[in-house]
């Protein structure tokens, strides 16, 4: 195992958040939704991890390597 470090998501969304300049990192409204920096940050990530998701698919699917499961857990919209 490597002695370097890695940061978990919420310090790396706290620096993102400071790089931006925000003075909040996101704030919940009385419904439950996020919004701000925060919420920007975390929707890139949603979108990264079903992109990574969709390539590690594709390549099992076209090395016949591939389960059962066929939608993307971290898809929330059809790909553009």
């Amino acid at each position: 195992m490597s002695d370097d470090y890695t940061p978990n998501t919420m310090q790396v969304l706290e620096a993102y958040c400071v790089q931006q300049g925000s003075a909040y990192h996101f704030v919940v409204g009385e419904d439950g939704t996020m919004s701000g920096t925060g919420a920007e940050f975390l929707r890139w990530l949603d979108n990264l991890k079903a992109d990574a998701w969709d390539e590690g698919y594709e390549s099992a699917v076209d090395n016949d390597v591939y389960g059962t499961v066929l939608d993307n857990p971290y898809r929330k919209e059809p790909p553009l």
